[in-house]
């Protein structure tokens, strides 16, 4: 149930800064590169997760690469707003 319920809470607003940074102009290889890391990092949280209820290398890599996705697209959505 917690994998579902992370991937919940987060892939959404990650799915939103992606397609406010499309609607911006951003570069596809940019947009490619985010959304593969996403996926990748999901994927890697939801294995930490299968194989240890705590902490895992699966976990944190899933845990930090959603973030990093989030915190650049939304440097990026950010920047493009300003100019």
């Amino acid at each position: 149930i917690r994998i579902h319920g992370n991937a919940i809470e987060y892939v959404p607003i990650a799915l939103v800064l992606l397609l406010v940074a499309e609607f911006n102009g951003a570069r596809p290889t940019l947009l490619h590169g985010c959304g593969i890391v996403l996926v990748s990092a999901r994927i890697a949280h939801a294995a930490g997760l299968v194989r240890s209820a705590g902490a895992s290398v699966g976990r944190a890599i899933g845990v930090a690469g959603t973030v990093g996705v989030i915190a650049v697209l939304g440097v990026i959505d950010l920047a493009a707003f300003v100019r």
